[in-house]
């Protein structure tokens, strides 16, 4: 009985071991694919967290990760990579070049899994910061009765 404790958790040993060393695996090459050198004309995400957004939309409800954008020209000695970023985006004053780490590489939608999926959908940034529109008629009001 006592051989077969033993071998029962060496088992459970290797096991614990073997489980630890893929999580560790896993992690490295999840945060390895971030930094693979991309290619001219590869599709790229870029994050909205720094980026000079309209200021009158509420920061968590904007997306984490816009586009993608094609890679207009790679530079991996320095790690940076200048995107075709839209209109929009130019008119805001951001500048088109940005380091390997803070990009996503586009993964092609697996239309098998995902059907009718479109990942081109654009974030709409609306008018700029200082625009205003003036109301024609009030169509509809509700008096709740209190008299100021």
């Amino acid at each position: 009985m006592k051989l077969f404790a033993e071998k029962a958790l060496t088992n459970l040993a290797i096991a614990l071991e073997h489980r630890q060393s893929n999580l560790q695996t896993n992690y490295a090459k999840k945060h390895r694919s971030a930094e693979e050198p991309l290619k001219v004309e590869d599709l790229a995400y870029l994050p909205t967290k720094k980026l000079n957004l309209p200021k009158h939309r509420a920061r968590n409800l904007m997306p984490t990760f816009i586009g993608p954008y094609p890679v207009v020209k790679a530079n991996p000695e320095t790690s940076n990579y200048t995107l075709k970023l839209p209109i929009e985006l130019e008119s805001r004053n951001i500048h088109p070049t940005f380091h390997v780490s803070v990009l996503k590489p586009h993964v092609p939608n697996d239309d098998n899994q995902f059907p009718s999926r479109d990942v081109h959908i654009y974030y709409d940034f609306g008018y700029g910061d200082e625009a205003e529109q003036e109301v024609d008629e009030i169509l509809a009001h509700q008096w709740d009765g209190f008299a100021y």
